[in-house]
Order: structure tokens, then C-alpha cells, then sequence
């Protein structure tokens, strides 16, 4: 079926012009076709996350362009994206539809990567002390200490965000599979399509078939990869308790430990894995290297400064003849309301979710049996609630700032509670133990171990949280239900707007905007923050 799906992105460009139609016998392929895409970005993503992340974590002088950086890329939308790159990956087979898959592939990739290299960086600077002792004791190189005590560190965490990104991604899937920028349209064959011409028909019957269908694909990716994913992840915690809370709860990663044909399909990867963690690296071309990091930091000035040269031209002469004050004002005001909202519901999804996450993260048997349950909550794209928030604005007279604010952080308040989760479970077993010992009151538990050990994972998915809600403004300030739109004022809906009708100057204008907020917050607020709780709470 994987390889039907991957031979189906191949084909002549005409194969875009066949209509999409909602009869639920194609729902099968069109479920296959998005299923592929979502696993090439997420094995992508993967790569690209550790290659990156690794770099910010272990050169002082990288992390001082690659952490504003990656707020810049993660607090710019779907839509943004797409906006400008879509043209550039049709480019390169003019004439096959495998230009149009990889600009769908990029937009998934821009739905899951941030928050993977947010948790991956996280785990690789807060790696507890005594593990590089033993690394020193044992005479490993970086090479070896990366592959051997880094990343199986970081594992577990990754592997929650992989899930959450994987789900995430399902948020955007209509903005990914349906681009229509200006003149450019074009439309993959998927569930976005599916649940595009759904909405687009008012057609209820055929929004139900897209929801389990997509509950379906859900609960084969978690029965296939992520729960012997989570099982797996396991054996990475870091405790002394060997064996505690490792229960395996995947039937599928039973049947591979004890089937004797995956031994054998397994051993050629080992051998792989061997010889990869044995390379040697030359000292000099290590990533902490004053040599490669001088190298590397002159590269990326010359790069910035290339950059900032060749964006100030393009954006002066694109916004010089179609902009003026008035627009600016409209998107600085619109920035306000859409970063007011944001601030607000993100401290209330924190009150609610924070101690519920506390509570299922130290529980390992309700923390699997809740993952497959919000696995399906937040996999639901924003736009299946549609026809639910319309009929209610409309038939209750309410007011559409508050239920459409609520869509803002319907995906993305799963950050704050994946990363919680992920943070209790990887309190050590003995700490917990050492307080039962002790007979620690319940409060005096929760300020000196329990919430000490989560901060740093609860800043990871803040942090996220607060992308994915920019990310989401897109989706959620502006509704649209048959021949009815509900719009609310904020950046997302003036970049949707714009996007639509094809105005690049506006569109440049938004997402410049919208960055700058990030940027100014992240570094101002959540980065100090941040940054204080790796160092002050760090496991040691």
C-alpha cells in the first residue's frame, strides 16, 4: 500500500484537473495518499530536527543565529510558506505532479518540525552532568557521546512530539493539500480536498465520512508506529530503577522482540548502527570545535548578510508602490488583537492542563490510554468544527470573537499537555521513591521535585504552543461554511485574506509582522524564561 501511495505523487500534471468528489468509495485512496505524505515529512522532519538541533545545542556560536532563526520559521504560517515556494517546487518538474507533492510534503514538514527540534534541543542542553562523567570515565569521544548518551536521552521526549507533530499536522491539512494562492491553484488528492469540497457543498454527511476516516488512520498509525514507539522509548529514561514503568504496552513491539525473522532483518541495521557510532571524527570537524564553529559563523554572516540584502530589495521594490501607512497601522492593530488572544488563552489552556498533564504523566498505564485519546482530539482538522461553530454563532445569536478565539488554540493546547506528560514521566522512579521514603506532604512533593522537573518540558511546549497558535490564527479568525464567513480581526485573517486574492505586498507585510511579534515576545519573555529553567532545573 506504501508503495501505491508513493507512485501515485509521480504522474503527468493532468492528473491534478480530475475532480475530487465526495463519494465515500474513494475515500480509501484519498486516505492512502495523505498517509504517505504525513510519513515522508515525519521521517524528514526527524532528520532534519536532530541534525539541526544537535548543531544549536553544541556550538555557542551556531545557537546565536539558529535559535532566532527557528522563531522566525516557526511563527510563520502554512499559508506563508506556500505563498512563495510553491511556484519554486512546481518549477522543478513543470510537467509532473511531483512538484506539487513536494510542496504539499514541505508544508507538512513545516507543521511538525519546530516543535521536534524545540524538544530535542531542550533534552541535548539539559543532559544531567554525571552521564558526561561517565562518558569522560569511559573515554568517548562526541562522536560516541552523541549516539550513546544524548540522543537515547533525548528519545523519549522526541517521540511524544512526534506524536503530537504527526497529529498537528492533520490541524493544517486543508491549507496543505488545497493551495490557492492568487492565479496558482491546485488541488492533491487527499482528505484536505476531501474536506475542502465537503465545506465548500455544506454537505454533513460527507464531513462525518472524513471524520472516521481520519479516526481510522489515526488508530493505524498508533497501532503500527507509535504506541511500539512510546513502549520502545522506555528503555531511554533516565533512572537507576531499571525495569520500573517499563511494561510494554504494544502488541505489534512484542511480536518483533520475540519473531525470530525480524532478528535477522534487525541485525543489518545494528551493523549499520555500529558502524556509523564508530566513525571517527577528526577532532577539528567536530560541531564544539573553536576551528569549524569560526567557519561556520563566518558562513552564516556572509549568508545574513546576502540575505538581508537580496530580501531588502525584493521587499522594497514589491511593497514600495503598494503599500502605505494606513496599511501598516491595520496590520500592527491586527497583530495586537491576534497576540492579545494568544497570551490569554495560553495561560488558561496552562492552568487547565498543566496539573492534568502532571497528573497522567506519573500514571505510565493512563498516560498510554490518554495519548490515544488526545491523539484523536488533536488530529482533528479545525475545519470539521465548522459546521458545529456556524450553527451555533447563527442559530444563538453569539459573538463569533469569542468561539472563533477558542479555535486559536484547539490544536495547539496539546503542546502544553504532551510536553507535561513527557516531562513527569521522565522524572526519575528513585526521586519519586525517595519521597514516599521520606513522607513527603503532597505540596512539598510537587514544589521540590514534581514541578522543578517539568518546567523545562512545560517551556519547550509553551514555546511550541505559542507557534502553533500564530500557525493556527490562519485557520480560526477566518470561517467559512458554504456560502457563510465569519471573520474576526487579526493578523491570521488579514495573511488568509490576502492570500487568497493574491496581494504578495500585503501578504509580506502579515508575515513579516507576524514574525515580529514572535520574535519580540519570544526573546523579550519566553527565551529568558527558558533559558533560566534549563540551567536552574536541569536533572543533576
Amino acid at each position: 500500500m506504501f508503495s501505491t501511495g508513493i507512485t501515485a505523487m509521480f504522474g503527468p500534471l493532468s492528473l491534478l484537473n480530475q475532480k475530487i468528489t465526495l463519494d465515500p468509495h474513494n475515500l480509501p485512496g484519498y486516505l492512502l495518499r495523505t498517509g504517505v505524505r504525513f510519513i515522508v515529512a515525519m521521517f524528514v522532519s526527524i532528520i532534519f530536527a536532530i541534525l539541526y538541533a544537535a548543531v544549536a545545542a553544541k556550538n555557542l556560536r551556531m545557537r546565536k543565529f539558529m535559535i532566532p532563526l527557528l522563531d522566525i520559521f516557526q511563527s510563520i504560517p502554512v499559508l506563508g510558506y506556500l505563498s512563495f515556494t510553491v511556484t519554486a517546487f512546481v518549477s522543478l518538474t513543470p510537467h509532473n505532479i511531483f512538484g506539487v507533492e513536494l510542496a504539499v510534503i514541505f508544508a507538512i514538514c513545516t507543521a511538525q518540525v519546530w516543535n521536534m527540534i524545540f524538544s530535542l534541543y531542550q533534552s541535548f542542553i539539559t543532559v544531567p552532568k554525571e552521564l558526561y562523567e561517565v562518558a569522560q570515565l569511559y573515554k568517548l569521544n562526541q562522536w560516541k557521546v552523541f549516539w550513546i548518551i544524548e540522543l537515547p536521552f533525548a528519545v523519549p521526549g522526541l517521540i511524544w512530539n512526534i506524536i503530537l507533530s504527526m497529529a498537528a499536522s492533520w490541524f493544517y491539512i486543508v491549507a496543505q493539500e488545497v493551495i490557492a494562492v492568487g492565479t496558482q491553484n491546485y488541488t492533491v488528492p487527499g482528505m484536505g480536498a476531501y474536506i475542502t469540497l465537503a465545506l465548500q457543498n455544506m454537505d454533513i454527511r460527507a464531513v462525518i465520512y472524513a471524520t472516521f476516516s481520519i479516526i481510522s488512520l489515526i488508530f493505524i498509525f498508533n497501532e503500527l508506529f507509535f504506541k511500539p514507539l512510546v513502549s520502545w522509548s522506555y528503555k531511554f529514561r533516565y533512572e537507576f530503577n531499571i525495569g520500573a514503568n517499563t511494561k510494554n504496552q504494544s502488541w505489534l513491539l512484542s511480536y518483533f522482540q520475540q519473531a525470530s525473522i525480524v532478528s535477522c532483518i534487525v541485525l543489518p541495521i545494528r551493523r549499520i548502527g555500529h558502524f556509523i557510532i564508530n566513525i571517527k571524527i577528526p577532532r577539528c570537524l567536530s560541531v564544539r570545535s573553536t576551528l569549524i564553529g569560526i567557519i561556520l559563523e563566518i558562513l552564516c554572516w556572509i549568508s545574513v548578510i546576502y540575505l538581508l540584502f537580496i530580501s531588502y530589495q525584493k521587499l522594497y521594490g514589491l511593497c514600495h508602490n503598494n503599500l502605505n501607512l494606513a496599511d501598516i497601522k491595520e496590520v500592527l492593530i491586527d497583530g495586537i488583537y491576534t497576540s492579545t488572544r494568544i497570551i490569554i488563552l495560553l495561560l488558561i489552556a496552562s492552568l487547565i492542563w498543566v496539573p492534568i498533564g502532571i497528573y497522567i504523566g506519573l500514571r505510565p498505564k493512563l498516560a498510554s490510554f490518554v495519548q490515544n485519546i488526545t491523539q484523536f482530539l488533536t488530529a482533528f482538522p479545525a475545519n470539521l468544527y465548522y459546521p458545529i461553530f456556524v450553527l451555533l454563532i447563527i442559530h444563538y445569536k453569539l459573538n463569533p470573537e469569542i468561539l472563533l478565539s477558542v479555535m486559536i488554540v484547539m490544536g495547539s493546547q496539546w503542546y502544553i499537555l504532551y510536553n507535561v506528560i513527557g516531562g513527569a514521566q521522565a522524572i526519575p522512579t528513585e526521586l519519586l521513591e525517595a519521597a514516599k521514603v521520606f513522607r513527603m506532604s503532597f505540596t512539598h512533593k510537587l514544589l521540590k521535585i514534581t514541578l522543578p522537573a517539568i518546567l523545562p518540558f512545560y517551556m519547550t511546549g509553551i514555546i511550541t504552543a505559542a507557534g502553533a497558535s500564530w500557525n493556527a490564527s490562519i485557520i480560526a479568525e477566518i470561517m467559512t461554511w458554504g456560502t457563510t464567513t465569519l471573520t474576526i480581526p487579526g493578523i491570521g485573517a488579514y495573511v488568509t485574506t490576502n492570500t487568497n486574492s493574491g496581494n504578495f505586498a500585503h501578504i509580506t507585510l502579515g508575515l513579516v509582522t507576524m514574525s515580529t511579534f514572535v520574535i519580540v515576545v519570544n526573546h523579550l519573555l519566553l527565551q529568558p524564561l527558558y533559558s533560566f529553567v534549563s540551567t536552574r532545573y536541569r536533572l543533576e
